[in-house]
């Protein structure tokens, strides 16, 4: 069986299979984990790894993760008395920093796990109120859990990372397979930008946040999938250096019928030089790739085919090539809501707009709403309105572009309150464009 091995894209400083962290020791007696040998007649040999995603705002988001349990029953509650969980207690801590894009950190590897369909997957962690484990410590953090923001001024500054979880960790509800006498490698991806909630700022002046995991999974025992690479010119004006695009972000998004809507599957950012790569994606094998940031107009790539999985062999990925945005205003236009949604639920903003002749509207930025006061923690940056927009032909073809406004008029967006647990969602709002001010604007609420 062909077993996953570090692999790095052409051009890319990231590598999509760069497994460190390699921490996790024997399972503790009577936890439902054997230790010896990993695999056998009744047992297979079982890997879970775990990387994150992107957020504009965040230089680093450390979390210190202590075990992992599974069980057989999507519904079943957590209880650390019920011995039905299966829990593989890490020997050694393992600090994972989920802003740290292009790295999969291995929590364990070939532990020896009773052959079973499993139904749910959840990870327990250290909190920031816990005292802090060495192996923490060592890594120079102030708490097991926090996050380095950039503040308006740009400056860094740290904040305690707190958890919704309630103590019941974080909740993946995935059907899977652990095979006798064979193996399973589980990805669990940290969606970053769904998760994190920012919160009003406190008495000295620094933000809060909140960690609502949102998570999903990718099975990478007998193969390294598909994924897309290419490059953004970061400042396409060598003569004006500092007219340049920043804080940019690359994603994966598929249309969703029942929404009519595209929605992000997997999202990057640039590294310095405007490389990315995606990596992996979902068994699709055509995606829309759409490249936002500030100071440029959003790029919209249709079409992009990635080859199936054949669980086989290590695909090439689709190279999209060197891209050249248009360089807008150096003005960045803010939003914030003029009324409060109401706090009954975790909500969020999903900001898209529509191309003429397209299918759905795109995801172009999503923010999360501060729960405490049902707004958002501070305003929140809108790319300008403008769309440049090519089809996809094959890997490595030049990609032609055209200028275009989005449906919703020149510089104007469509704006959707979603439940982040319920799903449900509100009556979509039309938003105007925004000035180099902050805008106040009404969202529709959702229906109580």
């Amino acid at each position: 069986m062909m077993r996953v091995r570090p692999f790095a894209f052409s051009g890319l400083v990231m590598a999509a299979l760069c497994l460190n962290g390699c921490g996790g020791g024997a399972g503790s007696p009577g936890d439902g984990v054997s230790t010896s040998p990993s695999k056998d007649t009744s047992h297979g040999a079982f890997t879970v790894a775990i990387d994150g995603g992107a957020n504009r705002d965040v230089e680093h988001l450390y979390v210190t993760v202590k075990s992992v349990a599974l069980h057989t029953s999507a519904s079943q509650a957590w209880s650390s008395t019920d011995s039905t969980w299966k829990v593989i207690n890490l020997s050694t801590p393992v600090i994972v920093d989920l802003a740290q894009q292009g790295t999969i950190t291995k929590l364990f590897e070939d532990k020896a796990v009773a052959a079973a369909t499993y139904a749910q997957i959840r990870l327990f962690t250290y909190g920031s109120l816990d005292a802090l484990v060495k192996e923490a410590a060592a890594k120079g953090l102030t708490y097991n859990a926090q996050v380095q923001y950039k503040d308006g001024d740009g400056a860094s500054q740290i904040a305690p990372l707190e958890s919704a979880d309630g103590g019941a960790g974080w909740k993946l509800t995935r059907s899977f397979v652990v095979p006798a006498n064979d193996a399973y490698y589980m990805l669990i991806q940290a969606d970053v930008d769904h998760s994190l909630v920012r919160v009003a700022t406190t008495s000295a002046g620094r933000y809060r946040f909140i960690w609502n995991a949102k998570l999903d999974s990718y099975e990478m025992a007998l193969g390294i999938g598909p994924a897309i690479q290419g490059s953004v010119t970061l400042c396409p004006d060598a003569i004006n250096p500092t007219t340049c695009a920043s804080d940019v972000v690359v994603s994966a998004q598929r249309y969703n019928p029942g929404s009519g809507r595209y929605e992000i599957v997997r999202q990057t950012m640039v590294n310095s030089s405007g490389a990315f790569g995606i990596y992996p994606l979902p068994a699709e094998t055509s995606f829309d790739v759409v490249i936002t940031g500030r100071r440029m107009k959003t790029m919209v790539i249709r079409g992009v085919t990635v080859p199936a999985f054949e669980h086989v062999a290590v695909e090439a990925p689709v190279n999209l090539g060197s891209l050249t945005p248009s360089i807008t205003s150096s003005s960045l236009r803010s939003v914030q809501l003029s009324t409060a949604l109401s706090t009954s639920e975790q909500k969020r903003v999903y900001w898209g707009q529509a191309v003429s002749g397209g299918t759905g509207t795109y995801e172009i930025m999503g923010v999360n709403v501060d729960p405490d006061t049902g707004v958002l923690a501070r305003p929140f940056v809108l790319p300008d309105g403008g769309l440049r927009v090519a089809t996809f032909s094959a890997s490595g073809s030049t990609l032609t572009f055209s200028d275009v406004d989005p449906t919703e008029g020149a510089e104007n967006f469509t704006a959707v309150v979603v439940g982040m647990t319920s799903g449900n969602v509100a009556i979509t709002t039309p938003v105007a464009a925004a000035s180099a001010v902050t805008t106040n604007v009404f969202l529709n609420d959702l229906t109580p």
